[in-house]
């Protein structure tokens, strides 16, 4: 898993530092195919795979492409080919994850503030979270599903959150104050 998470870190780190984020992967402005082995169109594509798998599940993941697979076996294909076999296989509308990971540019960029609020005594509270899309307006506002970590070691709580606007609150009920630890996707 240490060898995984350290490739996918290295992946991470060519996307989000690569000058062709600003383009989408899907790019009919690019005329010049040589151009399009970049690391926007192979790494963020990967990632973009990696993420449909972690949105829709294992099962469903390997039955679409199984699917995608037999449609068009020795034939050309196009996105949407995938997008329907992916929706086929899943029964969900995945429109809006094919637009903003492939036809928009970049990626979402959060920043976390938050704060505490008590319960009365002896009775916990929440850490109220907002969580920021702070990437660059030309960029979209992502629809991320993911998990939030509070806290460290044994006193860790993960709780699967949402973000699909600029500015998201969350709270997470808590026993007690967690320490200032505050991860978005941990894994």
């Amino acid at each position: 898993i240490a060898d995984f998470r350290g490739r996918m870190e290295q992946s991470r780190q060519r996307v989000i530092t690569s000058e062709d984020m600003s383009r989408p992967i899907y790019d009919p402005e690019e005329t010049d195919l040589f151009a399009l082995l970049n690391d926007n169109n192979y790494p963020k594509g990967g990632w973009v795979l990696h993420m449909l798998r972690g949105t829709l599940g294992d099962e469903t993941f390997f039955r679409g492409m199984r699917t995608y697979y037999e449609r068009h076996l020795h034939t050309a294909v196009l996105t949407e080919d995938f997008l329907a076999a992916m929706e086929d296989a899943s029964g969900q509308d995945l429109e809006w994850f094919f637009q903003q990971w492939i036809y928009e540019p970049g990626f979402p960029t959060f920043e976390v503030d938050s704060e505490w609020i008590p319960n009365p005594p002896g009775r916990g509270g929440s850490l109220e979270l907002t969580i920021r899309q702070a990437q660059p307006d030309h960029w979209p506002i992502f629809r991320v599903q993911m998990d939030v970590e509070v806290g460290t070691g044994s006193n860790a709580r993960r709780q699967s959150i949402e973000v699909f606007e600029r500015e998201t609150k969350v709270r997470i009920g808590m026993a007690s104050e967690p320490a200032a630890s505050v991860t978005l996707d941990p894994d």
